[in-house]
């Protein structure tokens, strides 16, 4: 067995943008969306939680092992398969008194369908575009 090293796969062939690149626009993920579900971007959100975090309720709706990995802070885990159990929902609407909920998982997706699924149960809740992922890489790079 040999390996060969792509040569052509570490060569920069042009530079990015990098303001487009922190931007909200680049890390919306195009996919199906509810029509009348509400999102908000991971600035919108970190704005949030650094100016008036008790007006929001967040939580992660990933696998137990992906929570415990990382997290959003002060977000609390309610797996998505784990989300229509009745003390969840009953757990949820207690939080969310006069709150807003933001629900998010790795990439949007999941949070979709558990906005889906609350939605069931007259429980509103805004879906952070991009999830975790979009949530690191505004982390990462472009904190002020």
């Amino acid at each position: 067995l040999s390996l060969k090293r792509n040569k052509n796969k570490y060569v920069i062939k042009e530079l990015i943008d990098y303001d487009y690149f922190c931007s909200e626009d680049s890390l919306i993920i195009k996919e199906d969306k509810l029509e009348d579900t509400k999102n908000i971007s991971v600035k919108e959100l970190k704005n949030i939680i650094e100016q008036s975090p008790e007006t929001a309720i967040i939580i992660d709706v990933r696998k137990k092992n992906e929570y415990e990995t990382g997290c959003i802070s002060n977000s609390l885990s309610v797996p998505l398969n784990e989300m229509e159990s009745r003390a969840n929902i009953e757990e949820i609407k207690k939080y969310i008194h006069k709150k807003n909920l933001y629900l998010y998982c790795k990439s949007g997706k999941r949070s979709l369908e558990a906005i889906r699924l609350l939605k069931k149960h007259d429980i509103e809740g805004i879906n952070v575009i991009g999830g975790f992922d979009a949530w690191n890489i505004q982390e990462l790079y472009c904190d002020e």
